[in-house]
């Protein structure tokens, strides 16, 4: 009996520890899309077109997709405290809205973009498209991992669902905004099927959370 308890209070104390660690991670990533979104807004509003620059802008979104990935990917989450989950949750959501303002930020640079632009300029341009389209399929993968809760904490089931949807329409805004660049360039992807068109806000009912 000894034994079971203390399995039972290392488990719990695992569990917890496993929460906050997601909540360190996420708000590193939510702070991390911030800092990207103001250096991409700042070339848009400058005006600035120096590949050194779009260059810099690619290697710093390929490494925020990354460590997205490895996040997305390492979600397991167990039967835990629900104000943590609440916490999780909200957090969860607002890393996919910075996500989405990432994508937003991309398309603007995109938009003021000439096709005459010069080659290099362009490909670079192409390469952070194709980050963009894999960051939106990590999204989607934080969605499913987060759908899966919904069937453990069954208290919290309608949140969890709401914000697996919340995300999941996220995921495809972002998807559409790299559609909406290879269009203008003519580039091609691994994989664009259509999706709700990046300027539309998610369609989902405020929730009573």
């Amino acid at each position: 009996m000894k034994k079971s308890l203390l399995a039972m209070m290392l488990g719990c104390s695992i569990a917890f520890a496993n929460m906050e660690n997601y909540l360190s991670e996420m708000d590193g990533l939510i702070a991390d899309a911030k800092e990207i979104e103001t250096v991409m807004k700042e070339q848009t509003i400058k005006g600035l077109t120096s590949d050194s620059m779009l260059v810099e802008l690619q290697a710093k979104l390929e490494n925020y997709e990354k460590e997205v990935a490895t996040f997305s990917k390492s979600l397991e989450l167990p039967n835990n405290d629900p104000v943590l989950v609440k916490e999780f949750l909200d957090k969860a959501e607002a890393l996919a809205q910075g996500s989405l303002s990432l994508a937003n930020a991309i398309v603007s640079i995109a938009d003021k973009t000439s096709t005459n632009a010069n080659d290099s300029y362009i490909e670079t341009l192409e390469i952070l498209t194709r980050t963009t389209l894999r960051l939106s399929d990590d999204i989607g993968v934080m969605a499913d991992r987060i759908g899966e809760m919904a069937d453990r904490i069954g208290e919290m089931a309608d949140r969890i669902v709401y914000t697996e949807e919340l995300i999941t329409k996220h995921s495809e805004m972002i998807n559409a905004s790299a559609i909406h660049i290879a269009d203008k360039f003519d580039f091609t992807m691994p994989s664009m099927p259509a999706t709700t068109a990046p300027s539309m806000p998610p369609s989902i009912p405020g929730a009573p959370f």
